[in-house]
């Protein structure tokens, strides 16, 4: 048992205990990486299991639509503050075609944790 924000989080180490001195040892260890990475704040969430390839993608592209429109500078004449808040949504909405165009047939349904080095290899291979 171990806390991360504040939250007791319990997890199973999967060591039996016919082996009573490893198997206590190998789950110390585990606990004392699992706190580790709590301090440090690398620990992934519980949700992030659940988390599938289009909900990435969607975050990905509010956070681009967000960065671009930041750096436009607030001083502008608004005719030219309008043209470039328009061509930033037509950036982000052409990245966000070609995602669901190319990527998302093929990944969107899976969960990202499941997607493997092998998964991106084949897709990139059939290209």
């Amino acid at each position: 048992m171990y806390y991360v924000t504040g939250r007791q989080r319990k997890e199973n180490s999967h060591f039996c205990q016919c082996h009573h001195k490893q198997s206590e040892a190998k789950a110390a260890k585990q606990l004392a990486a699992r706190i580790g990475a709590a301090e440090v704040g690398t620990l992934p969430s519980s949700k992030s299991r659940r988390t599938l390839v289009e909900d990435l993608g969607a975050a990905l592209f509010k956070a681009k639509r967000t960065e671009i429109l930041r750096k436009i500078p607030e001083d502008l004449p608004a005719p030219t503050k309008a043209w470039r808040e328009e061509r930033a949504g037509k950036v982000v909405e052409g990245m966000e075609q070609r995602g669901n165009k190319h990527v998302a047939p093929v990944f969107g349904h899976r969960r990202a944790a499941l997607i493997t080095k092998n998964d991106l290899e084949t897709y990139l291979a059939d290209g």
